[in-house]
Parts: structure tokens; C-alpha cells; sequence
């Protein structure tokens, strides 16, 4: 038997994306972290509708829906490719709002978002260190030089070696 109360999930997100596509404006203030998780989605999207993926495209969509009301913050161009990705999902839906924001012709028409790849390099990595049995973890740009990062490696286990043997000292 149906149930209406699968709806109200699907229908609150829409209701989201609704709210979030009448907010938008043209030039809106991105951080750098909404624009890097906009293209991740992008991504992420496409290769779930590739391999029929739907629910984690589905999925990959709210939590930038969510990301965007969190920062309280929403770009037009943004708002247009969100609209864009939810076509296959929701076709009538995405048509209107693609209306709404004054989208040119058919939403069928429109080219699916790129990808800018340079943004989903990180730029920075953990290295994970140990000495004495005590771990940790080492927080380095991807750019860093390689013997900049052996050499700080060193100083911290170095830095970890005094701090063991003073401590060693003091309760002794």
C-alpha cells in the first residue's frame, strides 16, 4: 500500500532547492571550500548518473544544497548548474525553476556543467609520524619540497625525543 510518508523527505529537499534558487543572485559571495565542494558535486554527479548511481547523485546534491544554505549564500551560476544536475531526477521541477531564473529556451538544451579538475587536487595532506609510540600527524601543502618536508619531519622527531627523555627525567 502507498504511503504518504516516503514523500515528505524528497518533498522537503525540493522545497530547499526552491527556497535556495529564489535566493540567488548573480555575483554572490563563494568561499573557496563551497566552490571546491560545487565542482566535487559536479563530478560526483555525473559519474553516479554514468554508472546509475542515482541515490548518491541524489545525495551528493543535497549535501550542496545543504552546504549552500549553511553559508547562507547562494551564485546564480551555481543556482543555474544545481537546477541543471536535478533535471534527470526531477525534469518538470528543474524546468520551472530553470524558468525562474531566467534561464534561455529549454532546460533539455542547456550544456551539462564542467568540471574544473585544478580545484579537486588538495593542497594540503596529513603525513602520519611516530615516535616513542606516541602518533601524530603532520599537516603539509602538496606544493612543499621534499626535503623541507623530511626536514621538518626530523625536527619534530627530534622535538619528540626531548620531550620523552625530559619527561622521563622529571618522574624519575
Amino acid at each position: 500500500a502507498f504511503r504518504d510518508a516516503g514523500i515528505r523527505g524528497p518533498r522537503r529537499f525540493l522545497d530547499r532547492v526552491w527556497n535556495l534558487v529564489g535566493e540567488a543572485e548573480a555575483g554572490g559571495e563563494l568561499t573557496k571550500e563551497i566552490v571546491v565542494r560545487w565542482h566535487a558535486t559536479k563530478k560526483k554527479v555525473a559519474e553516479d548518473l554514468e554508472n546509475l548511481h542515482y541515490n548518491t547523485a541524489i545525495a551528493a546534491l543535497m549535501e550542496l544544497v545543504n552546504a549552500l544554505r549553511a553559508d547562507n549564500v547562494c551564485d546564480k551560476a551555481v543556482a543555474e548548474e544545481l537546477v541543471i544536475m536535478l533535471a534527470p531526477f526531477a525534469p518538470h521541477f528543474a524546468e520551472e525553476l530553470w524558468e525562474r531564473l531566467g534561464g534561455e529556451g529549454l532546460l533539455t538544451k542547456a550544456h551539462w556543467p564542467s568540471v574544473d579538475a585544478a580545484l579537486l587536487v588538495d593542497d594540503q595532506v596529513e603525513i602520519a609520524v611516530q615516535v616513542l609510540g606516541i602518533c601524530s600527524a603532520l599537516a603539509v601543502t602538496t606544493r612543499m619540497d621534499k626535503a623541507i618536508v623530511m626536514g621538518v619531519g626530523v625536527t619534530l622527531v627530534t622535538a619528540f625525543a626531548n620531550l620523552a627523555v625530559s619527561l622521563v627525567r622529571n618522574y624519575t
